[in-house]
């Protein structure tokens, strides 16, 4: 039985990026070494999993916390696709970094001539990170989602999308901008 345990598992580590699995839900769930079960139990969980969420939640108001969170969130979801293959470095998002070496920053960028509300961790050259933002739509569409840009520039660098390394762009629902450890229970 572990043997078949274990060949399920390498399939699903090998199919990863296809599956749209964040790989510390693959280190955290699927490899955790123990006999317990694991239990998508916060969001965090569930959009690191891959995992829709059905809820009728409305976001009240998109303002700079909220887009911090999702876009923290984000980046673990999405490290992935923002790892520079050479080097290894990838984007960091920190709620709130503090300090010399990392600060926040929040606004509001033009996408396709709208303007979005932006959220930024931008890390020096003394990191070894990338400098991280997200930017979100202020409208909805017909579902309920808002569009979301995702993207990365050199560590130094202020977070511009135009001269950006890496960009990805998608739709998110309302639950994405919770504190990640909201229970999913409680939606």
């Amino acid at each position: 039985m572990a043997s078949v345990s274990m060949t399920i598992a390498g399939q699903i580590v090998a199919d990863q990026p296809n599956l749209k699995i964040a790989p510390d839900f693959l280190t955290g769930f699927l490899l955790h070494p123990s006999r317990d079960t694991k239990v998508v139990k916060t969001i965090r969980d569930a959009l690191l999993g891959g995992i829709e969420i059905d809820t009728a939640f409305k976001l009240p108001k998109l303002g700079d916390k909220e887009a911090r969170q999702a876009c923290e969130l984000l980046f673990k979801r999405y490290s992935d696709a923002f790892a520079d293959a050479v080097t290894a470095i990838e984007p960091s998002f920190d709620i709130a970094p503090a300090g010399e070496f990392a600060k926040t920053t929040s606004g509001t960028v033009d996408v396709e001539g709208s303007r979005w509300i932006m959220a930024a961790t931008v890390n020096s050259n003394e990191t070894p990170w990338q400098t991280a933002a997200c930017a979100f739509s202020e409208d909805l569409d017909y579902w309920g989602r808002r569009g979301a840009l995702l993207w990365s520039n050199d560590p130094g660098s202020d977070a511009d999308v135009k001269s950006s390394l890496r960009r990805v762009r998608l739709d998110v629902p309302a639950w994405y901008f919770l504190p990640g450890d909201t229970p999913v229970t409680g939606l």
